[in-house]
């Protein structure tokens, strides 16, 4: 049996496709950034938290970071009770140890700055020691130079009270609660309603109008 032989003009062809094809992708490398060929190999992996993703839609690394009110503690986030609406910290303070608690429930939109990360408020719970439950009203905003979301500042409203609602409007914030008398033990129900409102500064710092002090914070 005769063998077939490939007619001449296409055995030429072939290497000349082949030419093409090498010129064509030399031309596709040398229009790519390293950039964009670094991103087409290597995606990095990045932890995001949880509790920050969930509670306010932003992805960090870093966890929820809150300063103690009244103190010079900080305290990171790293629990979350889907069921009870509570996310919360441990902290220790020398020979002091408690906790801080979120009522995520609370937790309202307050701020949104064009091309910025949302700012926060809600309602902040400290507990330390057996010595009860401390109420106080929180602001959060994201801080883009340590990649994470920190607590702003933080005002005291009670020990016995039971907050109904927080409600943000025009530069401020009116906080629905009830307060129990000196006379009423904290297993009765709080009967005296009250409304707090604190003024909300450019830096999302909460003032009282009888108190206008300001707070200054710094993180680690």
């Amino acid at each position: 049996m005769k063998k077939r032989t490939l007619p001449i003009p296409l055995i030429l062809l072939i290497p000349i496709l082949l030419l093409v094809m090498v010129i064509v992708a030399g031309i596709y490398r040398f229009s790519l950034s390293d950039q964009e060929i670094l991103g087409q190999h290597y995606q990095p992996t990045v932890n995001v938290d949880p509790i920050v993703e969930q509670l306010f839609s932003i992805q960090v690394s870093q966890p929820l970071t809150i300063q103690v009110p009244q103190s010079d503690v900080f305290a990171f986030v790293d629990h979350l009770d889907v069921e009870r609406g509570i996310a919360s910290a441990q902290y220790s303070a020398e020979a002091e140890r408690g906790e801080v608690l979120i009522d995520t429930s609370t937790l309202s939109l307050i701020s949104q700055p064009a091309h910025q990360a949302p700012v926060f408020a809600g309602i902040l719970m400290v507990s330390n020691q057996g010595s009860g439950v401390f109420y106080y009203l929180a602001t959060f905003r994201y801080d883009a130079k340590r990649s994470r979301m920190i607590s702003v500042d933080s005002q005291w409203l009670g020990d016995r009270i039971v907050v109904e609602n927080v409600q943000y409007k025009e530069k401020q914030l009116d906080v629905d609660l009830l307060e129990r008398t000196r006379e009423q033990s904290m297993a009765q129900a709080p009967t005296i309603s009250q409304k707090r409102r604190f003024l909300v500064d450019s830096e999302y710092r909460l003032i009282a109008p009888s108190l206008r002090g300001e707070s200054t914070k710094s993180y680690p």
